[in-house]
């Protein structure tokens, strides 16, 4: 029967077509038997038009995670497609993500790289005690400078300011004029083998004043009993109608430090007089140029490659005040608060510089953007500039004269200037001065506490510049120095500053100091003790005061 219906299949010619027969294998169990026909001669090689009995099978929709259908029985019916007569169907469908879960990616991602950043800049490195300064490292004990001699390629002698394309000199101004010049250091002025010249007090208009702490201590020792690395020393120039006063505040090698400050006191004021911007009246430019041609200078005379100095420079005329500044060393204009009834007793602090340290965030980027790795050490409490996987230069400060190798990574010289109208500031009764300071200085004062310390306090600008720097000094020796707390103890630092009136020292006296104000004490010891502050007895005899009783009084209840 078999045969019989094959034969009769091939001969009705439909080739496409299969039969499906049930053949009885045993009385209990059937089996499904495929004809397949021959293909046909039209078919291409390897192409059999074979068909085969699908019904059985369940193919998932097109875009469908999970499909499940009703298996029909009747002759014909297509099972690819759903009956539409039969029930609805039902689809498990994946569901698409939601924003929420980019955003915890995201926020992994991040909260993953800032971890990564944080150890390598704080935990892969802890600072020695031993070896830090405020502002650097000392280099004294470091063995590994020469290998990095490469990085000194000469690009800090290139002109940083198209005010510097002429390195040429010219004398014309100094052949008119005398330059007079004069330097000293906190050690000479301790010792007494230097003092303010007379040319001081001979300015019309001006009250110049210096100052160095005036009991510096038993001269401290560094490592191995070597002088600490910090230094400081006061300059100043005058020359025809210009007037220069200038701090400089080193760090490095002592030596080197001492030799590089007598170097820049020595070549910036007759630099800035000879200098092409000069000539043409551009004091900003002259100043520019100034400060790299000493730079210049003195890195082709001293080993600079750790060694720099921050410095502040103010140039003075009939007319202006031009300060220009790299480093730390801040200037501060004090003048009477503007508020009402205020005047007579208060000054406000107007900063004409911005300090050039890794805590100001645009200096901070520029270094990082050059080739610099900032690191806040374990144990340290600033930000550092470091050389790509080197423990030096160890910097605070991001623009300073000298440290060559600091330059390879971002460190430049060119400083940052303002200026100010004189007649604006010396005008009246108003007893303005400007204020010059180490870095150090300012760390321990605000800038509000010095120039109310200074006030109208003082009739003599030296005597106001000295009180100055020896508070400043014997708030840095508090064991609760928080500045300090990062380094080694017992470290010594400088407190040089300058102090102008633009007035005459008399006139900036004139006035009586309130009793409150923040100044100088004459009983050294009249500040209370904490425990004495915070005692409630002296909170009740502060409000019996307020309330004008006497101290033997009883508050009532």
């Amino acid at each position: 029967e078999i045969r019989a219906r094959a034969a009769m299949v091939a001969s009705s010619g439909r080739n496409s077509s299969s039969l499906s027969l049930t053949c009885p294998m045993s009385p209990t169990r059937s089996s499904r038997i495929s004809i397949v026909p021959p293909p046909s001669p039209h078919t291409p090689r390897g192409h059999s038009r074979t068909s085969v009995n699908n019904a059985h099978l369940c193919r998932p929709e097109v875009g469908s995670l999970v499909q499940t259908k009703r298996l029909g029985q009747v002759r014909g019916q297509d099972l690819d497609r759903p009956d539409p007569s039969s029930h609805p169907q039902r689809s498990l469908t994946k569901a698409p993500q939601s924003d929420l879960v980019h955003k915890e990616d995201a926020l992994e991602a991040i909260m993953s790289a800032e971890s990564q950043l944080g150890f390598l800049q704080m935990g892969l490195y802890q600072l020695n005690k031993l070896n830090a300064t405020r502002v650097a490292v000392d280099p004294a004990d470091i063995e590994s400078v020469d290998k990095l001699d490469y990085l000194m390629d000469g690009l800090d002698f290139e002109s940083p300011s198209e005010h510097c394309l002429d390195p040429q000199r010219d004398s014309e101004y100094l052949e008119q004029n005398e330059l007079r010049l004069w330097s000293c250091s906190s050690q000479e002025y301790n010792e007494g083998s230097a003092s303010p010249p007379e040319w001081f007090s001979d300015i019309e208009g001006l009250g110049i004043g210096i100052g160095f702490p005036s009991d510096p201590g038993p001269p401290a020792k560094g490592v191995d009993g070597r002088p600490p690395a910090c230094q400081d020393r006061i300059f100043g120039a005058r020359c025809g109608e210009f007037t220069v006063l200038g701090l400089a505040n080193g760090h490095g090698r002592p030596r080197t430090s001492e030799a590089l400050l007598k170097r820049i006191a020595e070549l910036l004021p007759p630099a800035l007089f000879q200098s092409v911007p000069f000539l043409r009246q551009d004091l900003a430019g002259a100043l520019i140029n100034a400060f790299h041609h000493v730079h210049c200078e003195a890195s082709q005379e001293l080993d600079l490659r750790l060694a720099g100095a921050a410095v502040t420079v103010v140039l003075i005329d009939d007319h202006s005040v031009w300060v220009a500044h790299v480093g730390d060393c801040r200037a501060v204009l004090g003048v009477p608060d503007p508020h009402a009834n205020a005047a007579s007793f208060h000054f406000a602090p107007n900063c004409l510089t911005s300090d050039h340290t890794l805590a100001v965030s645009k200096e901070f980027d520029k270094v990082r953007d050059a080739g610099a790795e900032c690191r806040k050490l374990v144990n340290d409490n600033v930000y550092r500039m470091y050389i790509r996987d080197q423990e030096i230069p160890g910097l605070t400060l991001t623009r300073a004269i000298g440290d060559r190798l600091a330059h390879a990574v971002g460190l430049h010289h060119t400083p940052s200037v303002a200026m100010v109208e004189r007649h604006t500031r010396a005008q009246g009764d108003t007893g303005s001065f400007l204020v010059v300071g180490t870095g150090a200085l300012w760390s321990v004062m605000s800038e509000r506490t010095v120039v109310n310390w200074i006030s109208r306090h003082f009739s003599d600008a030296m005597s106001a510049a000295e009180s100055l720097s020896s508070e400043a000094a014997e708030r840095w020796q508090d064991p609760e120095c928080t500045t300090k707390r990062s380094l080694k103890a017992g470290l010594p630092e400088s407190f040089g500053s300058i102090l102008i009136y633009f007035k005459p020292p008399e006139a900036a006296a004139g006035s009586t100091a309130r009793s409150f104000v923040t100044g100088p004490h004459s009983v050294k010891d009249s500040h209370h003790d904490w425990d004495t502050v915070k005692h409630k007895g002296r909170a009740d005899e502060l409000r019996r005061t307020q309330a004008r009783l006497l101290p033997a009084e009883e508050l009532a209840d």
